[in-house]
């Protein structure tokens, strides 16, 4: 029995060859993202642990939002409002000698050009270790991934 594809089967079937096509092409970005990603939390471990507050607000998008939560209050800061902030929370990190020592992705949900980050790190001071969750949101842009919202 032979069969002649008529004008839908055969739209089906390209659509169907698209689909295979672009599959391995998506899982492959998506993969290169979470490398990216990941090389961002080290970058930022390694800054922080160097005290160096250039290169962790080359993180960040111009525009990004950074949450400073208090006991009962919770504002947004630009980048420019938080970096001198971050160089006093740094400046009493290195007092302390506390670094960070290990670090993990909890959650990366990459969606196209966005994505949420959660990520917990491990930080040591003397013989005392704390652990601090960090929730981040991400957009992808010509310079690559930055942040755009910070509520860690």
């Amino acid at each position: 029995m032979s069969r002649k594809l008529t004008g839908l089967t055969m739209a089906v079937a390209m659509a169907m060859l698209a689909a295979l096509t672009i599959l391995p092409l998506s899982a492959q970005a998506a993969k290169e993202d979470h490398r990216t990603i990941a090389g961002m939390v080290q970058y930022y471990v390694t800054c922080f642990n160097k005290r160096d507050v250039a290169g962790i607000l080359d993180l960040y998008a111009p525009d990004a939002r950074i949450s400073d939560s208090g006991l009962f209050s919770k504002k947004w800061l630009s980048v420019e409002e938080y970096a001198p902030k971050l160089r006093d929370k740094l400046a009493k990190y290195d007092q302390r000698r506390a670094f960070i020592v290990d670090w993990d992705i909890e959650e990366l949900d990459v969606n196209g050009d966005s994505a949420d980050l959660s990520i917990e790190v491990r930080a040591k001071q003397g013989p005392f270790s704390a652990r601090k969750r960090g929730d981040f949101e991400l957009a992808k842009s010509a310079e690559g991934w930055k942040i755009i919202v910070d509520e860690s």
